[in-house]
């Protein structure tokens, strides 16, 4: 019935269906977010999403990945505390890479700008589409995958990515990840350094305005 209404909305952008399981009257299921993926399409007004604690299992995941390449609209989906698993993760990373960064993707390429997908059962198969998505996903900026099993290994991959990405990336959680302590400084310490040089790169844009505002001023008066 709520797909049913959304397929035909205009007006709402902002939805929360958070800590909807079974015994509490309403249930999302895979079949809920399957329904909510087929109107999450180009014309959907969608903005947020959460969909969080609904026991969504990897299904779910690849049938969100599917539609996130339309949704042109959406810039923020929270799925944490799921059972996507792996093949679930992996199909909403990949949705937000270009399709010649990721073989065999489908045209499109999510516009997300903030992505949780913490404690969702994922282990370390995910490191890699999680370094992929950090190296070349084009609006990403806040990213969360705490909680998920990835092992020490692939704190090195993901400390390279965070430094050679080409996304706009200012925050990432790996907290519980069972990253090395070293590689969870190095990815705070690069994204500390991206933000003092956007605040220098603003900075200096603000002067230069400020001096061209006041050059024109001058100019005007003239002698």
């Amino acid at each position: 019935m709520l797909a049913s209404g959304l397929a035909d909305n205009i007006s709402v952008t902002h939805l929360d269906l958070s800590h909807n399981k079974a015994g509490l009257g309403f249930c999302i299921s895979d079949r809920g977010a399957r329904a909510l993926a087929r109107v999450l399409d180009a014309s959907s007004p969608l903005a947020v999403l959460d969909l969080s604690n609904n026991r969504l299992h990897s299904e779910a995941g690849r049938a969100l990945g599917r539609a996130l390449r339309a949704a042109r609209g959406l810039v923020a989906l929270n799925v944490r505390l799921n059972r996507l698993g792996d093949a679930g993760c992996r199909a909403i990373l990949d949705a937000m890479r270009p399709p010649e960064a990721a073989a065999g993707a489908a045209p499109g390429c999510a516009p997300l700008e903030r992505l949780c997908i913490a404690a969702n059962g994922a282990g370390p198969a995910l490191a890699a589409p999680l370094a992929a998505a950090l190296r070349s996903a084009r609006s990403l900026s806040q990213l969360d995958a705490s909680g998920n099993a990835l092992g020490g290994a692939a704190g090195a991959p993901l400390v390279v990515a965070v430094r050679e990405g080409g996304t706009p990336l200012v925050a990432a959680d790996f907290r519980g990840c069972g990253l090395a302590a070293a590689d969870e400084e190095a990815i705070r310490e690069e994204l500390l350094a991206r933000a003092e040089r956007r605040a220098a790169r603003a900075a200096v844009a603000a002067a230069a305005a400020a001096l061209g505002g006041g050059g024109g001023g001058s100019g005007g008066g003239g002698p």
